[in-house]
C-alpha cells in the first residue's frame, strides 16, 4: 500500500556507522554472506542523510501486517538511484534500519500478491523498469 501520512521516521544505522556488517564499502551496493545469511551493503555514495529522507519521503511503499492504516508498517520499501532499498523497524514507530533489497529477499518477505503491489507501486512513481533491472541483478546474490 502507498503510505497515507508520513511519521517522521529516524535512520538507525547502528553505531558506529564504519563498522557495521552494512556499512558502505564501494561504489555499487554489494553482498556478503555471513554465517550462512546474505548482507547487502549500500554504496559509499548513500549516507546516513540520504537514507532518513527516503524513509521519510511521501513516495514510499509501505507494507502492514495485518493491515492497519494507522499502524506502523512493518516494512517500508523506496528506490533510489536505480536500487531498491527495504528498510525494517529497530524500535516501532521511531526509527528504521535500511538495506538493498534483494530478488530472493523480496520473494521470502512478500507475498505474490504483496509483490504486485510493490510493482503497481513502482509503475506509478515511473520507477518499474529500474525496479526490474535491480531485481535481476541481484538473483543470484544468495
Amino acid at each position: 500500500m502507498f503510505a497515507v501520512a508520513v511519521s517522521p521516521y529516524e535512520y538507525d544505522a547502528g553505531e558506529p556507522w564504519v563498522e557495521r556488517k552494512h556499512a558502505p564499502r564501494g561504489a555499487e551496493p554489494s553482498w556478503k554472506k555471513s554465517n550462512g545469511k546474505v548482507i547487502t551493503t549500500c554504496p559509499n555514495t548513500f549516507d546516513k542523510a540520504t537514507a532518513k529522507t527516503l524513509l521519510n519521503d511521501e513516495r514510499r511503499f509501505e507494507w502492514r501486517e495485518p493491515r492497519d492504516p494507522t499502524a506502523h508498517p512493518d516494512a517500508i520499501w523506496m528506490i533510489h538511484d536505480g536500487v531498491l532499498y527495504r528498510a525494517e523497524p529497530t524500535n516501532v514507530g521511531v526509527s528504521f534500519h535500511g538495506f538493498p533489497e534483494t530478488k530472493a529477499k523480496l520473494d521470502d518477505c512478500l507475498t505474490k500478491k504483496q509483490q504486485r503491489a510493490l510493482f503497481a507501486w513502482a509503475e506509478a512513481l515511473g520507477t518499474l523498469r529500474e525496479l526490474k533491472a535491480w531485481l535481476a541483478k541481484t538473483e543470484g546474490w544468495k
